[in-house]
């Protein structure tokens, strides 16, 4: 188990409630059809429990020097992109879940569950390239959890 992923923009990390919580990042194949990225993650958090009116789960960089910030959001989709000249990191999570509020503070990506929630398992997804692929929009493809089922 490990407590943070290293990535291109420094460490990253979950937290449920302020507190740091245990990951298992599974390496995934960093290519599907025409899409390809230099390194791609998955983080499951399962069986996350509610904890009096709200659970916040936030992944966030922990030294994201020198890159810019956004968020990013589709369909069923939440997003946060890092870029950085030649460098680009996304996280990606379902979107639009109900009784969760999504939240981009500053180089992270919040989730706070009431406990009118159903769910307690969340998927993010980590990609990233420093490679002429940052130039592309693969990283936010394969950011994308809603990618999962089209691999099953």
């Amino acid at each position: 188990m490990n407590t943070i992923i290293d990535t291109i923009f420094g460490p990253l990390s979950f937290t449920i409630n302020g507190r740091l919580i245990d990951i298992t990042p599974i390496e995934m194949t960093n290519e599907y059809r025409h899409f390809q990225v230099d390194k791609r993650y998955q983080v499951r958090l399962s069986n996350v429990r509610q904890v009096g009116e709200e659970t916040i789960i936030k992944c966030q960089v922990l030294s994201s020097n020198d890159c810019s910030f956004s968020p990013s959001t589709g369909e069923d989709l939440s997003l946060v992109v890092f870029n950085s000249p030649g460098k680009k990191m996304c996280i990606g999570t379902i979107g639009d879940l109900p009784g969760v509020i999504y939240k981009y503070p500053e180089y992270s990506l919040q989730m706070t569950i009431s406990k009118e929630a159903e769910c307690t398992s969340f998927i993010f997804l980590i990609t990233w390239c420093d490679s002429q692929l940052a130039d592309t929009d693969d990283a936010e493809f394969l950011a994308d959890p809603s990618i999962l089922t089209l691999l099953e």
